[in-house]
């Protein structure tokens, strides 16, 4: 199994950079998203910035780049990375500020949720924070976390939830 996302990773990356049979930009976020759709997940981290700086020199419109930005942190997120699916999530707001709201976070924070209770905290602190106007969207998926830490005895996630002023 590891072996064959090594393998997919590998095909990903040449394809990608066009060494594999000339892909245009359009093919290649294509394959990107298949890629994250048969959740290889670390081969979309691996691709996604050699083929963000392919988009960007080939003047690529912001649509395009914020689709191969928004496949990088939802794989980061579905890696269990909340802390650094937060840390792109924060440097794309400034640059995709209409792109950037309160359900992108929500929606990364769901996905790191399922391996990471502490790192779920994470994002959904930075979304409360970002979108203060939204707070309330947060909320109901804090209780939730604290629910599931003190029933798994998460001592981490409830340090974390105490910290930030949520206990």
């Amino acid at each position: 199994m590891l072996r064959t996302s090594f393998l997919l990773t590998v095909a990903l990356l040449i394809a990608l950079l066009g060494c594999a049979g000339d892909l245009s930009l359009d093919q290649s976020v294509d394959e990107l998203q298949a890629s994250f759709n048969s959740k290889d997940f670390e081969g979309v981290v691996s691709a996604a910035g050699p083929l963000l700086q392919r988009a960007q020199g080939e003047g690529a419109e912001a649509s395009q780049c914020f689709r191969i930005e928004k496949l990088r942190v939802s794989a980061l997120a579905r890696q269990g990375q909340g802390t650094a699916a937060t840390e792109h999530l924060e440097r794309l707001a400034g640059e995709y500020s209409a792109q950037v709201n309160a359900k992108l976070y929500n929606q990364m924070g769901s996905y790191v949720e399922e391996l990471s209770l502490l790192e779920a905290i994470a994002v959904y602190d930075a979304g409360a924070k970002r979108f203060p106007a939204n707070a309330d969207d947060f909320k109901p998926r804090i209780e939730a976390l604290k629910v599931k830490a003190e029933a798994t005895g998460d001592a981490d996630a409830l340090a974390s939830l105490k910290s930030l002023g949520y206990l």
